[in-house]
């Protein structure tokens, strides 16, 4: 019995830090290549960046807001035929509000945080996204145009769409 309980504390010590998840932090390795693209060799990419020039309509940031959003397999059992979801599907922010977005991806495979129905003169395409190959961390920034509006927001990788 004393065997049996000393092997299995030590297969429980050694087997600790296997099981810790490590998150690579993104933010201090992106370079910036320009019109708000970020990108480092390590998967990590923001498209869209905009900390500073206000869009039209807005006099003023509003706020400034910070929100981290987890992605990843466990956050869609609740969506049942999803393999994969945010922890948060809502926000509400102020229009013109600066917004910080830190996204956490849990997965071991690439996700995005995708922001459509942004104004096309300020954001590429009309979005802000951040990409990140997980498990990993990364954040990005950007300042909401004015109006009451609803933004669709989703991981555009294949068959990963909410």
């Amino acid at each position: 019995m004393v065997k049996l309980l000393s092997v299995a504390a030590l297969s429980v010590l050694f087997s600790l830090p296997v099981m810790a998840v490590e998150y690579e932090e993104h933010d201090g390795m992106l370079m910036n290549h320009g019109d708000g693209h970020l990108m480092d060799m390590a998967g990590g990419m923001v498209m869209g960046q905009n900390a500073d020039t206000l869009p039209g309509g807005c006099d003023s940031i509003s706020e400034t807001k910070e929100i981290t959003v987890h992605a990843g397999h466990k956050y869609a059992e609740k969506f049942p035929g999803r393999m994969y979801a945010f922890d948060t599907q809502e926000f509400n922010f102020k229009p013109c509000t600066k917004l910080t977005v830190h996204f956490v991806n849990e997965d071991k495979i690439r996700h995005q945080w995708m922001m459509h129905g942004l104004p096309k003169y300020l954001y590429p395409k009309g979005m802000f996204h951040l990409e990140a190959s997980g498990p990993s961390k990364i954040s990005g920034t950007l300042i909401l145009p004015p109006g009451d509006k609803t933004y669709l927001v989703h991981c555009d990788i294949a068959q990963h769409m909410e």
